[in-house]
């Protein structure tokens, strides 16, 4: 009831990564290197998979965790498990 309607979606997000076992300041970075303009590219066929841990390993972050954010943050529209 406190969260502002426009938080929903990160609390979820925080909510759900915080499940998966990553630290909320890791789930933060992970969002903050996939939205950030990647100068080198990303090659047409690559898959989302190996991009997120390519992208992970190079800003510091474990693949592991962030492949699990990006899990996370792919399903903040999905309903939740019941």
């Amino acid at each position: 009831m406190t969260i502002p309607q426009a938080s929903l979606p990160l609390a979820e997000y925080k909510r759900r990564t915080e499940a998966a076992g990553v630290d909320f300041v890791v789930a933060a970075k992970v969002l903050d290197a996939l939205l950030a303009n990647d100068p080198s590219g990303t090659p047409a066929n690559a898959k989302i998979t190996d991009v997120v841990r390519a992208r992970a390993q190079a800003v510091g972050i474990d693949p592991d965790a962030a492949q699990k954010c990006v899990a996370a943050f792919l399903t903040l529209g999905d309903e939740p498990a019941k």
